[in-house]
């Protein structure tokens, strides 16, 4: 229990976490005040998703290779993919009176949240490099999911040649996506690029928080832009939504309390499962990260496949708002969950 106060209590946490909820409030407030307008939300957006996030996915993965850290990240690719497959399944059903296409939504923003936008930038405020490496490695599968599953049964695609061939290029052209399987490669491909000795120690020519490092504080620099923009961003589409309307919402209330609440819990015992396994060895820090980020309130990305498509556009918009709320209020508990049991 000590360590678990411990935790909540680190000024690490407490920093990241009253400035998410005052940058929320104030782009909320901003938003209702008419201080920003659609043109704004959009510039916000475009700094963040081409710019700051590419920035902070690329360094990422500027760290040493090791065994342990390349096995790690296995593992927390097979935990994601667990945990989406889990929670699809239990969406599915909990909504099974409902049509196919309704209910495969619902199961959707039951199952995936804001890793990019909310996720990485919180566990880096809070973890660090770590933070960051289990939020890009996250982001992998979570991607994946998102342009390629959720994409087809939103905007209900067949498969055929040109729309898997769209699908695709929203895939790997993504800037985000571009940066950080670059860095990735890099960081993998460390042991055979072309090396240089600092300080009596050997680094690949790619480690450039080392061989370069007035560049990698100039990218870090932009990166660290991701934590306000972010959550700036996360208020001012708030003040889009009608409130009333979300805390009226039945089905809002069912998706919001399973995704900020009942799903850390089910990848929390996913992980630890796992954990029960020989060999299979995660940093409580990595285990709080991996949490935090699929506790993140509903996609942003989803609900725009909803509003684009005209699928469950209300509940998906809805269920942004519920889920934000519930999260900003339980993540302290999840915390104390995770010092406590791991």
């Amino acid at each position: 229990m000590e360590d678990a106060i411990k935790a909540i209590t680190n000024n690490d946490f407490l920093a990241a976490i009253i400035t998410t909820i005052a940058l929320i409030i104030l782009g909320f407030t901003l938003k209702k005040a008419n201080f920003f307008n659609d043109h704004s939300k959009k510039t916000i957006t475009t700094i963040l998703m081409k710019i700051a996030l590419p920035c902070l996915a690329f360094t990422g993965f500027i760290i040493d290779l090791n065994t342990d850290t390349l096995i790690q990240s296995g593992w927390i690719i097979l935990f994601t993919v667990a945990s989406y497959l889990i929670c699809l399944l239990i969406g599915h059903l909990v909504f099974h009176k409902y049509h196919k296409t309704r209910k495969s939504i619902y199961a959707i923003l039951m199952t995936f949240g804001q890793i990019t936008l909310f996720g990485l930038p919180l566990v880096k405020a809070i973890y660090g490099n770590t933070g960051t490496l289990v939020g890009n490695i996250m982001s992998i599968p979570f991607r994946m999911f998102l342009y390629v599953y959720c994409f087809i049964v939103i905007s209900e695609t067949k498969l055929e040649k040109n729309a898997i061939k769209d699908t695709l290029k929203n895939v790997f052209c993504n800037p985000i996506i571009i940066a950080m399987l670059v860095s990735m490669i890099l960081w993998i491909a460390q042991p055979i690029l072309p090396k240089v000795t600092i300080e009596n120690v050997s680094y690949s020519i790619f480690r450039f928080d080392k061989t370069v490092p007035w560049l990698y504080k100039s990218m870090s620099t932009i990166a660290n832009l991701t934590m306000p923009l972010s959550m700036l961003l996360i208020g001012i589409t708030l003040g889009d939504i009608d409130i009333k309307s979300a805390f009226t919402s039945k089905n809002a209330w069912i998706i919001s309390i399973f995704r900020s609440i009942i799903a850390p819990i089910i990848i929390g015992v996913v992980v630890y499962l796992f954990l029960l396994i020989p060999g299979i060895n995660l940093t409580k820090d990595m285990v709080a990260a991996i949490i935090i980020c699929f506790a993140a309130p509903v996609s942003a990305v989803v609900n725009t496949f909803c509003v684009n498509y005209n699928k469950e556009a209300i509940t998906s918009s809805d269920t942004c708002f519920l889920s934000t709320l519930l999260l900003i209020v339980f993540i302290p508990f999840i915390i104390m969950l995770v010092q406590l049991i791991f």
